[in-house]
This record gives C-alpha cells, sequence and structure tokens, in this order.
C-alpha cells in the first residue's frame, strides 16, 4: 500500500534560451511520504535532468523519449501521436508537431522505479515565437515572463503542499510576483543566491493570471482539483514555495519536468527542422545561439512560413 502524505508539485522550463522553437514550462505533481522521497539522490530510477537525458544522438534521444512517455503514462495520459500529446496537454495549434505515431526513438516505456512515490498530474505551458514575444512585450524581459508561466502553471495545479522551482535567471527575491499569480500573502524563509523559500499565509481569490498567460489555455493537470482553496496543504502547515539554483539536479519532480517539457522541445524542434529540409533521426539544429546551424535553420524557415514571428524570437 502506498503512503503518499505529501503532494509535492515540480516545474521547470525548457528552451528559454533559444532563438527558434518553443519555451515549454512543466509542472509534476507527485504524491509522496515526505520531501525526502522526492529527492534525486534517494532514486535510482531513469529519472534525471533533461540535459543529462536528451543529447545528439539517437540512443539517448530513445532513453529520454522513454522516461518521457513513463512519467506520462503514471499520470494517466497515455499518448500515441504527437496529436494526441497536443491534445491532451492543451498545447497550441501552431506548435509545430510530426505526424508520426509515438514512440519516435524508443521501444516503449521505462520503468520509473519510483517505488511508494506517485506521479499524480502534469500540466504544460508551451509558448510558440509568437507568444513568446508578446509575452517579452507585456512582461517586460523573457524571465518576468517565464517567471509569470511558473506561477501561472502553479496556481492550476493546486492543491499542493510544497512547490519545487528552478531559479528563474538567477534572481534572489519571488514574492511581489506571488500576490500577483493568487498565491496571496506569504512569509519570507529566506532569500538566498541558492535557493528562495516562502510560506503561504494566505491564499488570494482567483489569480489575475489564472485564465492562462498571455490567454494560453492548458488542458487540466490530471490529479489535480484547481481550487486555491486553504493555503495549507494534505499536512496541516503552510504551503511552501521553493526556487532554488539547479532544482532539477536535486528534485525528483523538478527534472521529471524538465523531461517532459524537453520531449515536447524536441518533438517540435524536429518538426521545424524537418520543414526546413533537414531530415533525420533528431532535430538537425537546437535553435540555440550558440549553435552555428540556427542562422542557417532560421534562413530557411523564412521560406516557409508568412511571418518571422511565427518562427523567430525576438530574444
Amino acid at each position: 500500500m502506498r503512503i503518499c502524505e505529501m503532494r509535492i508539485l515540480g516545474v521547470d522550463e525548457n528552451g528559454l534560451g533559444p532563438r527558434l522553437g518553443p519555451l515549454v514550462i512543466t509542472g509534476v505533481l507527485v504524491e509522496a511520504a515526505g520531501p525526502s522521497d522526492v529527492l534525486l539522490a534517494n532514486h535510482h530510477g531513469p529519472v534525471q535532468d533533461s540535459k543529462a537525458l536528451f543529447r545528439r544522438d539517437r540512443a539517448s534521444y530513445a532513453a529520454g523519449e522513454s522516461v518521457a512517455l513513463a512519467i506520462l503514462g503514471e499520470a494517466g495520459l497515455g499518448v500515441a501521436t504527437p496529436g494526441d500529446l497536443a491534445l491532451t496537454l492543451g498545447l497550441p495549434p501552431d506548435l509545430p508537431l510530426p505526424g508520426d505515431g509515438l514512440p519516435l526513438w524508443c521501444k516503449g516505456s521505462a520503468d520509473l522505479g519510483l517505488g511508494e512515490t506517485r506521479v499524480a498530474g502534469v500540466s504544460v505551458i508551451a509558448l510558440t515565437p509568437g507568444l513568446f514575444n508578446a509575452g517579452v512585450r507585456e512582461f517586460g524581459d523573457k524571465f518576468s515572463l517565464d517567471l509569470a508561466a511558473f506561477l501561472d502553471l502553479a496556481a492550476r495545479m493546486r492543491p499542493f503542499d510544497l512547490g519545487l522551482f528552478g531559479k528563474v535567471g538567477g534572481r534572489k527575491f519571488y514574492g511581489p510576483a506571488l500576490a500577483g499569480h493568487g498565491f496571496g500573502d506569504y512569509r519570507v524563509v529566506h532569500e538566498l543566491q541558492a535557493e528562495s523559500v516562502y510560506d503561504l499565509l494566505q491564499t488570494a481569490g482567483e489569480a489575475p493570471g489564472s485564465a492562462g498567460v498571455l490567454g494560453t489555455s492548458a488542458a487540466p493537470a490530471s490529479g489535480s482539483d484547481h481550487r486555491l482553496g486553504n493555503p495549507s496543504g494534505m499536512t496541516g502547515q503552510p504551503v511552501r514555495l521553493s526556487f532554488a539554483r539547479d532544482a532539477d539536479s536535486f528534485y525528483l519532480p523538478v527534472a521529471a519536468a524538465s523531461v517532459v517539457g524537453k520531449y515536447i522541445r524536441e518533438l517540435s524542434m524536429l518538426e521545424l527542422n524537418r520543414l526546413a529540409g533537414f531530415p533525420g533521426d533528431f532535430p538537425w539544429c537546437s535553435g540555440y545561439p550558440s549553435d552555428p546551424k540556427t542562422r542557417q535553420l532560421a534562413e530557411s524557415l523564412a521560406g516557409v512560413f508568412p511571418r518571422a514571428t511565427d518562427y523567430l524570437r525576438s530574444c
């Protein structure tokens, strides 16, 4: 019998740095006996930071896909095609995705080896370049947009007892953004370079951003009932939010979120590369400014899309 006393949310982003392709923010909700059960150091399964899984070879893409599909399956979100994935997770209709069946790279889902810990829900916000550019104009910079999406996604996935997030742009102070996304009053536990921690004291009304960052929508997260409710979680203690540097290297739900988000982004980048005439087993170009192929891919996409903002980000 599983002993699940806490609902713990992990949120991470994939694709904040590239100029091409979507920014994907993913939340994975798990039920566990306690915080120590979501430390990656206490798990010996295949879930890890997505950067360690998705490298530039087919074998690593197969490993990453097998973990991503297992996380989705554990949450009750079995998908047979990228179209199923888009429909199930409420991805934007203009997000390029392959028409192939899934899996593309692996032979089947991995065994996550989670023991008593259970994946209870997954939710995703994907911002295509047009939405990303509009968000940068609205929020002032891409880091503020990223944080707004983090908190919007967390508000959608309540109730939970502990929220674990990666640091956004290295910032230390997150308090002012909390009330603006329906998290109400809070107490600062500490605000350090490595980690900023807050306890929620009172839950506000419906969050201004709860309709979605820039009007985006997402399918309801499986396992989440979407009540703002009381700031205390299943434990009866105030909900705690932690923004930690390299959170995806330490916490299981953040790593799981990073894997699912990376998988969605890589599927989209695969299709972008194909549209531009660069077929292959995995994306020929990553879309990062440091990738020498990015300029060539962008030039090729100019002949595919009517507007540059359909595929190219402003920053």
